[in-house]
């Protein structure tokens, strides 16, 4: 196995023996920040692999769970196209009504309606190397593909940060007013290609996640705010991407 897998191998077998660890924030989705905390990692650094060239997803121990691969903000000719979206076909906040949000997911092979009225897809075109997102009208009439990803920037992004990767499952526990985490199972796998990426985008195993929102609390309460568009993968389906080496 790479040396790199051994070294991270080694350094879980003693996480892993200290049973349930205390999370290092008070956020409910703690486990994988307090994953890279035990190991050392570069942690917040999106542009490269948490644990030497190995990109780590720690994942609640559910059968069917989905995991971000990575965030990759769309192209356009808008200027912050996620907030245009929200903006111009989103739907009023649960809290701030004054605020359009906009969240879901967006597949290749069928049309999901977000909000009341509109629905989306995702076309994977590689004559012209672009993921475009599709935004249909009520009636399901296509009214807007100005916005788009293209294969360059994602070959970038996958090849750059999740050549090799680690996927760690996770047992969660609330006790006292703070969470706790137990890691289960670590397994490790390397990247098929960038093609078998775009293929499965096409066949609907890889779809694209929305997280507009609104900050809800502390100095930019009530201001609009994107956690990133996301490339999205089912834990059943990692196979897929990757080939498992351990």
């Amino acid at each position: 196995m790479d040396q790199n897998f051994e070294d991270l191998l080694k350094k879980f077998k003693e996480i892993r023996k200290k049973g349930y660890i205390k999370s290092v924030t008070t956020a409910k989705n703690g486990c994988g920040l307090t994953l890279e905390h035990l190991l050392n990692s570069t942690g917040g650094d999106f542009c490269i692999p948490d644990f030497k060239d190995i990109e780590l997803k720690a994942i609640r121990n559910y059968k069917f769970a989905d995991f971000d691969l990575f965030n990759a903000s769309p192209d356009g000719k808008y200027v912050f196209p996620a907030q245009w979206i929200a903006e111009k076909y989103g739907y009023p906040d649960r809290d701030f009504k004054n605020i359009k949000v906009f969240k879901g997911n967006i597949y290749s092979r069928s049309l999901n309606k977000i909000g009341l009225f509109n629905h989306y897809k995702l076309k994977v075109d590689k004559e012209n190397k672009k993921i475009i997102l599709e935004i249909y009208d009520y009636y399901k009439n296509l009214i807007n593909s100005d916005i788009y990803w293209d294969f360059d920037s994602l070959k970038e992004k996958l090849e750059r940060k999740l050549q090799k990767l680690a996927i760690i499952t996770v047992d969660k526990l609330y006790f006292d007013k703070n969470y706790y985490y137990l890691y289960k199972t670590i397994n490790f796998y390397v990247l098929k290609s960038f093609d078998v990426f775009i293929d499965l985008i096409d066949k609907g195993y890889i779809f694209v996640t929305f997280k507009t929102g609104v900050v809800k609390s502390g100095k930019y309460k009530g201001k609009f705010q994107d956690h990133g568009t996301a490339f999205r993968i089912s834990k059943n389906n990692i196979n897929e991407l990757y080939n498992k080496v351990y």
